[in-house]
């Protein structure tokens, strides 16, 4: 979590505080908009794709404007993402090199050079400062590298086929009509320092949807803290990518990621 600003918000409305269960530490809402904006902290992996496709969404769901801007500042936080995990793949891989192992070949930097994406986020209004910071590089690359001091296998051994995993996206409207979202805070790395969403690997017999809302609820209290309220839920598209997740694991094959928009609003009907 981002110790730049206190990121946590308290939606009006609400009957119940969120808390954290199995792998996250915590569970707290942060306003969208400050998220948005990249003030109160960055997101783990590329969730910050999934916010983009969320609020493209939200936009023709409510009519809010201000969701067209949010999802230009989320992609180009995005961006800002893809730099930061390919950061973290080229740490791991020194690793091995350092070890006598041999390097994986990781995917080639975004078309956007760094110093054009920070004008055209200062541009836009939004900070991608966080995701340049190497603060919180030191916790994660020791993370992903050793686990109980041995060689860390399942990060630094690449995977012989594509994973997959989904996220729940757990949006609130609280009875001011401010927007919330639901974030955890990751116990392992990657992610330590980050606001991340509530996810995990999808089982062999499980659907895209079905382990969203599995993961959230194993993660969560949200489906327990939104009951009785308006309800909109979309699936969004399967997105591929071999720069999702930082882990070496994914390098060569990458991962299909799936993540279920769930919009609550306390707002009456």
């Amino acid at each position: 979590m981002s110790d730049r600003v206190n990121p946590r918000s308290e939606p009006k409305g609400l009957k119940a505080k969120p808390f954290g269960k199995d792998d996250a530490l915590d569970a707290f809402f942060v306003p969208l908009e400050e998220l948005a904006k990249g003030v109160i902290g960055i997101m783990a992996f590329r969730h910050v794709q999934f916010m983009f496709q969320a609020c493209k969404v939200l936009l023709k769901q409510t009519g809010d404007e201000r969701f067209e801007l949010w999802a230009q500042m989320f992609a180009i936080q995005d961006e800002a993402s893809i730099h930061r995990n390919l950061r973290l793949m080229r740490a791991q891989n020194k690793f091995r090199e350092e070890r006598g192992l041999p390097q994986y070949d990781i995917p080639e930097a975004p078309e956007t050079p760094i110093e054009e994406l920070r004008a055209k986020a200062e541009q836009t209004g939004v900070n991608i400062s966080g995701y340049f910071d190497e603060s919180y590089d030191p916790a994660n690359i020791k993370g992903m590298t050793l686990h109980e001091g041995l060689y860390n296998t399942f990060c630094l051994n690449a995977l012989e086929k594509i994973g997959a995993a989904s996220d729940l996206i757990p949006v609130f409207q609280d009875a001011d009509g401010v927007y919330h979202l639901l974030v955890i805070a990751r116990g392992n790395a990657p992610g330590i320092g980050e606001l991340s969403l509530p996810g995990g690997f999808k089982e062999a017999n499980e659907t895209f949807k079905e382990a969203c809302s599995r993961e959230g609820a194993e993660e969560t209290n949200f489906f327990d803290l939104v009951t009785g309220y308006k309800m909109f839920q979309k699936m969004l598209p399967v997105f591929e990518s071999k720069t999702w997740d930082p882990r070496l694991r994914f390098a060569v094959h990458g991962m299909r990621n799936a993540g279920l928009l769930w919009f609550s609003s306390a707002l009456a009907a």
